[in-house]
């Protein structure tokens, strides 16, 4: 079907339809860009040609023009970058093509005989054309195909090219989607069987969490357009990582997704991760891309499905235990001591927030939603603005704390006892029991400083910049007594509010 054929004939150019792309034949003295400038520049050309030399220099920057030393190439899809340029020889070597492609299969999708054949049709009747790259000639007249239209026969000649052993399963799909997706956008008519395979191709995945009877996780990709438990239940059938899925719908429909080699390599580590536990869950809820190795490629990990406060699969979920603090509206009796009972946010950056219940109403209300949660097979709650993450262990430290009895189909955590540290959130009220120091050593040589808080483990080292950044505080806070209005307190503080 491709055919070499002149576009134009000019005095001392012609111009030539190859494979390889539009040659624009003349006499040259040199194959470079200087050499075709000033040679182009002498010849008699329409203007709407002439102007071709106005955008040498930017064809040669974008790497679409070819010199040699007859003249020069430049492939076709120079010839969409020149229209958007809005250079007039496109428009005087070419009309837009009137032709409709319709495109057929021959042989069975994922077989070595399969291979397109394509025709181009005026309403129902086909007509005979040359074709070469993104052009079509009639004898008269010279036509440019569409963007689109170009793609999808730029993907079917190079499909169709391929050794035999190549034309393996995944292959096919992958040129099949580029087909079907070009040839929708160009307005291409596709035979039936290649019109209803649903072909899709991520350039990204998500990672799904699921939660079995037992409240262990594991992981699955998500897709978009697949719905995810369709997805879950396809990966997890299948022992070995695949190339591609086919997925059922409830229609009878499928859909065949096909994954490229980088995110075959996540989803080998993904596929690890099936009913995971203790220490091992908590680590993969913290952080779901710990479960790939070094080495696998983390851009293909999509992170827009989740919602815009979060900027890394590390922010979700929260680690939650019930906790009690004093504040000045304490209404909960424990151990003698009133206090304010509540919920403990952690995340895995360290970061933690108290988040109190106003009343006993409160609390009630806040078991019951948890429990509907996990009813749910949900293990997010939001409250007061924060995210708590819900499990069998935190309904059993609500439920004992609100005094009631279990639900019949309440989780039951392990009978192991756990007992939490209660922290006091009044620090204005406590005392740095270390002070005394600094005050004696008020008169001593600053240059002895930093003094190391014994509060600090001894295992622990600090860096120099921290014993300079120690010793700055202490000698600040004891040269207090000789300025004129002196300040109990100093602070170190960078840009960060640190």
């Amino acid at each position: 079907m491709e055919h070499l054929f002149c576009i134009r004939n000019y005095t001392n150019l012609a111009i030539e339809a190859r494979k390889e792309g539009v040659a624009f034949i003349f006499s040259i003295a040199g194959a470079d860009l200087e050499s075709a400038r000033v040679s182009w520049q002498k010849l008699d050309l329409p203007p709407a040609v002439a102007a071709l030399g106005g955008v040498l220099d930017s064809l040669a920057e974008e790497e679409l023009i070819t010199f040699r030393p007859d003249g020069f190439i430049l492939p076709y899809c120079a010839l969409y970058q020149l229209q958007e340029w809005e250079c007039p020889i496109v428009s005087e070597l070419s009309a837009p093509s009137p032709y409709t492609l319709s495109v057929e299969a021959h042989g069975t999708l994922g077989r070595s005989d399969f291979r397109y054949e394509w025709a181009h049709q005026i309403g129902s009747q086909v007509v005979f054309l040359k074709e070469q790259g993104a052009l079509l000639n009639d004898i008269e007249t010279t036509y440019l195909v569409s963007r689109p239209c170009f793609e999808a026969l730029g993907a079917m000649r190079e499909f169709n090219a391929l050794p035999v052993d190549l034309k393996g399963k995944e292959d096919s799909l992958r040129v099949l989607a580029t087909v079907q997706a070009t040839s929708n956008a160009a307005g291409a008519r596709l035979e039936q069987y290649l019109g209803k395979q649903c072909i899709i191709i991520p350039p990204k995945i998500g990672i799904g969490v699921h939660f079995d009877e037992k409240d262990k996780v594991s992981l699955f990709p998500t897709v978009e357009g697949v719905p995810d438990e369709a997805m879950r239940q396809c990966f997890m059938q299948l022992g070995q990582v695949q190339p591609s899925y086919d997925i059922g719908d409830e229609h009878g429909g499928r859909t065949r997704v096909v994954f490229n080699e980088n995110i075959q390599e996540a989803l080998q580590d993904i596929r690890k991760v099936r009913h995971v536990g203790g220490a091992a869950k908590v680590k993969i809820l913290h952080d779901v891309t710990s479960c790939l190795s070094e080495g696998v490629d983390r851009d293909v990990i999509d992170l827009s499905q989740y919602s815009k406060r979060v900027v890394g699969l590390s922010n979700v979920p929260r680690k939650a235990l019930v906790t009690a603090s004093r504040t000045p509206h304490d209404w909960f009796e424990i151990d003698n001591h009133t206090v304010t009972p509540g919920v403990t946010v952690t995340t895995v950056e360290g970061h933690e927030q108290f988040l109190p219940f106003e009343d006993e109403s409160q609390l009630k209300s806040f078991v019951q939603d948890c429990r509907k949660k996990l009813e749910d097979g949900e293990h997010e709650l939001v409250f007061r603005g924060q995210t708590v993450f819900v499990d069998a262990k935190l309904i059993g430290q609500l439920t004992e704390l609100s005094a009631e009895e279990p639900k019949k189909g309440d989780k039951q955590p392990n009978n192991r006892k756990y007992r939490y540290l209660q922290i006091l959130t009044n620090e204005e009220t406590l005392e740095y029991t270390e002070s005394a120091v600094l005050d004696s050593s008020a008169d001593k040589n600053l240059d002895e400083f930093p003094y190391v808080p014994t509060s600090l483990k001894s295992t622990v080292k600090l860096k120099p910049h921290q014993l300079e950044g120690l010793a700055w505080l202490q000698r600040t806070y004891c040269l207090r007594q000789h300025t004129e209005n002196f300040h109990r307190g100093v602070i170190l503080a960078d840009d960060m509010g640190l």
